[in-house]
């Protein structure tokens, strides 16, 4: 199976690469925003603004997703959750992986609602204080 793994939150994405790689799976981690860490990554897509790079960004992202059977989103979706309705529509699984303080207290963008499943994780320093893991027809 082939597994995309977006964003770079915490060196999350790249343990959990680093586990499907272990599992037999040919794992990927794609980074589309910068940041000041520097977790292992395999694809690196600005997407940054409405600008003709972003968009060239946004394509190259895309086409790199589609390849996968699985998608699985460790950010804010980064062109506004659009993608997902792609990644559905094209037969892809999509997990949403919410990491702390991007859903602590916060509604999901509606179309974050289309992904096969969503981890919600709430962590207070290294201690994990709940994890739940919902499919999209529970209530959570």
């Amino acid at each position: 199976m082939k597994i995309n793994h977006i964003g770079v939150i915490a060196g999350v994405p790249s343990a959990l690469s680093d586990i499907d790689k272990k599992r037999g799976h040919e794992s990927k981690v794609i980074q589309t925003y910068p940041h000041p860490f520097k977790f292992n990554r395999d694809e690196f897509f600005l997407i940054d603004g409405f600008n003709f790079h972003s968009a060239v960004n946004s394509c190259r992202y895309l086409c790199e997703c589609t390849k996968a059977d699985r998608i699985h989103i460790h950010e804010k979706a980064p062109l506004k959750g659009i993608e997902i309705l792609i990644f559905k529509l094209l037969g892809k699984e999509v997990i949403f992986h919410y990491h702390g303080t991007d859903i602590r207290g916060k509604r999901q963008p509606f179309l974050h609602k289309l992904a096969d499943k969503k981890i919600r994780i709430y962590s207070r320093s290294d201690e994990i204080c709940g994890c739940s893991l919902g499919s999209k027809s529970s209530k959570r």
